[in-house]
């Protein structure tokens, strides 16, 4: 009786982690083959491919840090109660950095974006290309720029015009009415305030 009832748990949890093991295998085939995804990069330092030089990287590195250990709990995957793979994290999170600017690095999105790339691709210089193929793919850009959008601003310039397209085409009562009044530039700020908390939240993947 006490053998079968330590037994049971382990056949039931058994299958249960060979599914999430093949889930997660999918996941990252998937990841792979819709962002093109090169191997042969696993050789290479992560820092050849950043563009440019942090000032202080010391400094950099211990905020970013920081946030990692104590600021992000909501991170999704269990991998990151490990410093080690907060640290691998934290190695991604830098180059992007180097890329990108020190401002897109540290937000939030951009650290879900990467805690899922690696967690799910379990490599950093595959995580790395991810994350700069979609800020490529998708104009991530758009959405760290200072000020305010509007028509003539390009922070959120595409994506909000993207909406306003498919408003014209799919209610063009509403679009009309803010054309009517010449409140075009008050349609972009509501993008640029709505477009980001859906950007945070898509990245909680």
């Amino acid at each position: 009786l006490v053998s079968g009832f330590i037994l049971r748990p382990v056949h039931i949890l058994a299958p249960l982690a060979m599914s999430a093991i093949n889930a997660m295998k999918v996941s990252r085939r998937v990841w792979s083959n819709a962002l093109e995804l090169r191997n042969e990069m696993a050789d290479t330092n992560l820092d050849s491919y950043a563009m440019n030089k942090l000032d202080d990287e010391d400094k950099v590195r211990r905020q970013l840090s920081f946030i990692l250990d104590n600021k992000l709990p909501q991170l999704q995957w269990r991998c990151y109660q490990s410093k080690l793979h907060r640290g691998k994290l934290l190695e991604v999170l830098i180059s992007i950095m180097k890329c990108e600017g020190v401002n897109v690095g540290a937000k939030p999105a951009v650290i879900q974006l990467c805690a899922s790339a690696l967690a799910i691709l379990q490599s950093e210089h595959l995580a790395f290309q991810a994350a700069m193929t979609l800020y490529s793919r998708f104009k991530l850009g758009q959405y760290f720029c200072e000020g305010q959008a509007s028509s003539r601003n390009p922070r959120l310039q595409y994506d909000s015009k993207l909406v306003w397209d498919r408003l014209q085409f799919c209610q063009p009562c509403i679009a009309d009415a803010f054309s009517r009044h010449a409140c075009e530039d008050l349609f972009f700020n509501l993008m640029a305030a709505w477009l980001p908390t859906l950007l945070i939240c898509i990245m909680d993947l």
